[in-house]
């Protein structure tokens, strides 16, 4: 990821845990990455889900599941349910 497509959203976010003027430490760098790091894995888990909802999935070894397919589906839902456990 560059520099710019950093969403403003995760900077407002750091923003709020980085005190203006102050140099940065280490803590305030784990702080400012703390805040965000479940924003960038909700991002990431959501990325993965889309392509689980487009892939054809090949089921139990024989055939091809279409994308939207009842596999797709749960397989996508199976990745986003993974907020519950890893955040």
């Amino acid at each position: 990821m560059k520099v710019e497509d950093v969403p403003e959203e995760w900077m407002a976010l750091a923003d709020t845990v980085l005190v203006p003027g102050k140099p940065l430490s280490k803590n305030d760098l784990r702080a400012a990455l703390a805040a965000v790091a479940p924003m960038i894995a909700k991002a990431e888990r959501e990325r993965c889900a889309g392509v689980a909802e487009t892939h054809e999935w090949f089921v139990g070894g024989i055939g091809t599941k279409a994308p939207g397919s009842g596999e797709a589906k749960a397989i996508a839902a199976a990745i986003r349910a993974l907020k519950e456990t890893k955040e």
